[in-house]
């Protein structure tokens, strides 16, 4: 039986990652990357797999992808002209892709290689991880939020001289 939720989620998934690949505007690219990894972060969610799929919120949607947004906002308001990118000739080639895209969805589900959702996992998983990091692995987790923030401060100071 087809999970029609999965589909949904992997059809919104798979266009937004398609349309990223053609997007003009680096701003609107950026937000439909964010969008393709929210839906992989809901796939993630449906395999039973919550860690992963916090990680993947956490770290690229909350970490990596506001740092893009922010410099392509600071580029834009130093050079005064909109940032574009790609060309709108390849529509029929992303259209093509979605078909074979699909298909290749629709012999995965129809055949004995589909992936099993009933996999057995550890109920206490994430909690698990989230004492261990935040007990044994304290000092790597610091350190590492320091150096993000560093390198934030580092980037805007960067900006902040080739802007005067």
């Amino acid at each position: 039986m087809i999970d029609w939720v999965t589909m949904i989620i992997a059809g919104i998934t798979g266009g937004a990652a398609l349309l990223l690949l053609f997007q003009r505007n680096l701003f609107y690219a950026a937000t439909l990357l964010m969008l393709t990894l929210l839906g992989t972060a809901a796939l993630f969610i449906k395999m039973s797999a919550e860690f992963v799929a916090i990680s993947q919120i956490v770290v690229y949607v909350g970490g990596v992808l506001v740092l893009i947004i922010f410099g392509i906002l600071l580029t834009n308001r130093i050079s005064g002209s909109p940032i574009l990118i790609g060309q709108y000739r390849f529509i029929p080639t992303v259209l093509l892709t979605g078909a074979l895209f699909y298909a290749l969805l629709d012999v995965l589900t129809s055949s004995s290689l589909s992936i099993n959702n009933k996999a057995t996992v550890a109920q206490e998983t994430v909690s698990v991880i989230g004492i261990n990091l935040m007990t044994e692995n304290i000092l790597v987790f610091e350190l590492i939020a320091i150096l993000l923030l560093v390198a934030l401060v580092g980037a805007s100071t960067i900006a902040e001289s080739k802007h005067k």
